[in-house]
């Protein structure tokens, strides 16, 4: 215990974030107050959502793969462990000969009664224990703890992935489905239009351009609802296949888009080392880096093991003799000279590590970036929605006033039709500009992470 102590001195514990962000560094937008402790899809106030999303969490074959991997990683913290037991063995051996094979008889006969064969035999158990006197063993067991953190965090960031994929993919298939309805609802429209110019037409009141004008307008909506059927059909069968299911059935969805709530707590940026499972494995891969060079610098150092065996033999050459024994020792190495092959590992060590803070400091420098675009996005996002509603009431105001004018005699049908034209794509504009919207906050919530993402991909790790 006192050496596994000495070690644990020796290789330290604290890892320093390479990237200078101090805890009074604000985002430019968003408020600062800490992100709430539940999943952001449980605050959508959409039950299917959240099922959909746990059911991912259980099924996804790519998770699987995952959680095989911390296993893995977890295997080898426990090989990592053994280095600090004694090694045990136990062996035996058995042999039967003539007896003439024992030593050399040098011509010399044998007495008349002597048995034609002997048995030897013998039982040994050897142990050894490698002392780490330096605590080379205790960093890589330091090291291979690290990595399983590092599993983990990537299991946590794959289950965040999976997560905002169903997520997309659900509202891609309700913005599908609302695009269907828009589009039929708006076939209807055409229809009724163009049963009245028939009905005017037919009354001398309309022209035959006016009719044909309704019927290539009818036509031209018409050849938009295959499309959006198949986008609806597209986006339920890949929303299948995140749940892991056959993409056979279609999952139900919800009947309208959801508004997103105005402000979203966005904490501080130093929060992501914590919220973000990708920063959380490029810290542990750094602190293993670390562990790792301290490891290679031991073997630069003297080692000492102590081992010991007992056993039991015998042996039966008419007249059975055996006797027990036992030895111990110790054994001193001081390396001298492997043709820089510890010198190289050192190097090469020391190499990756420097590769890998630099590479928590760019994911982290990045990370913030993405928050920084994110917030951005939805915030002009939400200026282009709100553009987007203003121009869909400029445009039914249009059609009403042109459709008034021209049953008034006024105008010709034409303006009718590019009204109703504008309408017709002032609706399907502002609501993709909606899922746009929705898309903007979910990448938000994924840049931002949160406390909760701890708790992400850990069922089902066995």
């Amino acid at each position: 215990m006192s050496v596994l102590l000495i070690g644990c001195w020796l290789v330290g514990f604290a890892t320093a974030a390479p990237a200078e962000l101090g805890a009074d560094d604000t985002y430019s937008v968003g408020t600062s107050q800490p992100i709430p402790q539940e999943p952001w899809w449980d605050r959508m106030g959409d039950e299917r959502l959240s099922a959909y999303v746990h059911e991912a969490l259980g099924r996804n074959p790519d998770l699987n793969r995952s959680r095989a991997l911390v296993r893995q990683a977890d295997g080898g913290r426990i090989a990592a462990l053994a280095g600090f037991a004694p090694t045990l063995s136990a062996g035996g051996t058995t042999t039967i000969a003539p007896l003439e094979s024992l030593g050399f008889g040098f011509g010399l006969p044998f007495p008349p009664d002597a048995p034609k064969t002997y048995v030897l035999g013998g039982a040994t158990v050897n142990a050894n224990l490698q002392v780490d006197a330096f605590g080379g063993g205790v960093a890589s067991y330091r090291a291979a703890s690290q990595d399983l953190q590092a599993s983990r965090a990537d299991l946590e960031g794959a289950s965040l992935s999976i997560a905002t994929l169903v997520s997309e993919a659900y509202y891609d298939q309700v913005v599908a489905n609302a695009r269907v309805r828009v589009i039929e609802r708006q076939i209807q429209s055409n229809q009724e239009l163009l049963e009245v110019l028939q009905l005017r037409y037919e009354g001398g009141e309309a022209t035959a351009l006016d009719v044909l004008q309704q019927r290539q307008q009818l036509a031209s909506t018409l050849a938009q609802l295959p499309t959006a059927k198949l986008l609806s059909d597209t986006a339920g069968q890949r929303l299948a296949v995140l749940l892991g299911r056959l993409p056979t059935a279609l999952p139900p969805a919800a009947d309208a888009l959801p508004d997103p709530p105005p402000d979203v707590p966005v904490g501080a940026p130093i929060d992501l080392i914590e919220h973000r499972p990708g920063l959380r494995a490029a810290a542990a891969r750094t602190q293993s880096a670390r562990d790792r060079r301290w490891s290679a610098k031991a073997a630069l150092l003297p080692t000492l093991g102590v081992q010991g065996t007992t056993g039991y033999q015998f042996i039966d050459r008419g007249e059975f003799f055996d006797q027990t024994y036992w030895n111990a020792g110790a054994n001193f190495t001081v390396p001298i000279f492997n043709g820089g092959r510890t010198y190289g590992g050192l190097r090469q060590a020391q190499a990756t590590f420097d590769a890998q803070a630099a590479a928590f400091e760019g994911a982290l420098l990045a990370a913030v970036m993405e928050v920084e675009m994110a917030l951005a996005q939805e915030r002009r996002q939400r200026e282009s929605v709100e553009a987007l509603g203003t121009q869909l009431d400029a445009a039914q105001q249009a059609y009403d006033a042109a459709k008034d004018q021209y049953f008034g005699g006024l105008t010709p049908y034409l303006n009718v039709q590019a009204a109703l034209g504008r309408l017709q794509a002032a609706e399907l504009s502002l609501l993709q500009g909606r899922r746009d919207l929705l898309s903007a906050r979910i990448s938000l919530h994924e840049a931002l992470g949160g406390p909760w993402t701890a708790d992400l991909g850990q069922e089902r790790v066995r």
